[in-house]
């Protein structure tokens, strides 16, 4: 073989060899691509599922904050209740983990007597605290709630239709007609309050006459629709 031909063989292995290592280099750049987008994808969804948890976190901290007791007089040893007015969708089981007890529990067909109400007003001290609402029991979940003092809610008998603000609701007590809070104070006590009755979603109402049961959680009402069976009237106290 001539000295042309061998540097023509030998130039033709170099161009192989080349050729074989850059196929072996663009084949682990590849991957090492694929890697690196894996990688990138499992760290967004791990992101993603953190940024969900602590947004999930968040949401419960906000509701506990809901439910927090701060000392505001440390000389009169009271307590002002923190933004706990019409709240929705609050777990009981969380209120009685932390302080509050169950003192008046009836299903929605029960017919509220005034005397219930006097005798958990009875129980109350000055800076005790009663959250009233209407819950599922299936789910011990408070549908919608409000809190505020004691005595203040149901010592006050107030005039048919005319409510009283406590705590940034407008609360009634009114006997011979019904018991309970509104967004605003406009209510019209026929003989529970009626007022808005298809969309406001704020209002509890419970008639006070002798054998009524009923009457409102929201936009739920014995008039148009219906009450489930399973829903309860529920008065906790924190003394």
């Amino acid at each position: 073989m001539s000295s042309e031909a061998v540097r023509l063989d030998d130039s033709n292995r170099l161009i192989q060899v080349k050729q074989i290592y850059l196929s072996k280099n663009k084949f682990i750049s590849n991957v090492l691509l694929v890697i690196v987008i894996l990688i990138v994808v499992i760290l967004c969804s791990l992101l993603f599922v953190k940024n969900k948890d602590l947004k999930n976190e968040l949401t419960a901290m906000n509701i506990k904050m809901q439910f927090t007791l701060n000392k505001s007089n440390l000389l009169e040893n009271k307590y002002r209740w923190q933004s706990t007015i019409l709240s929705s969708y609050i777990s009981m089981d969380y209120l009685l983990g932390n302080g509050f007890q169950i003192v008046y529990n009836q299903f929605y067909s029960h017919a509220t007597q005034i005397t219930e109400l006097i005798a958990i007003k009875n129980k109350c001290t000055k800076q005790s605290v009663i959250c009233v609402g209407g819950a599922d029991s299936l789910t011990n979940t408070l549908l919608l709630v409000s809190c505020g003092s004691c005595l203040k809610i149901l010592t006050n008998s107030t005039v048919k239709d005319q409510p009283t603000y406590i705590n940034g609701a407008w609360w009634y007590l009114t006997p011979g007609y019904s018991f309970g809070f509104a967004p605003s104070y406009n209510v019209r006590q026929m003989w529970a309050d009626t007022y808005d009755a298809y969309n406001d979603t704020k209002r509890l109402s419970w008639h006070l006459t002798s054998n009524w049961g009923g009457w409102r959680l929201g936009t739920l009402n014995d008039q148009s629709t219906r009450i489930p069976f399973t829903f309860k009237k529920i008065i906790l106290l924190l003394k």
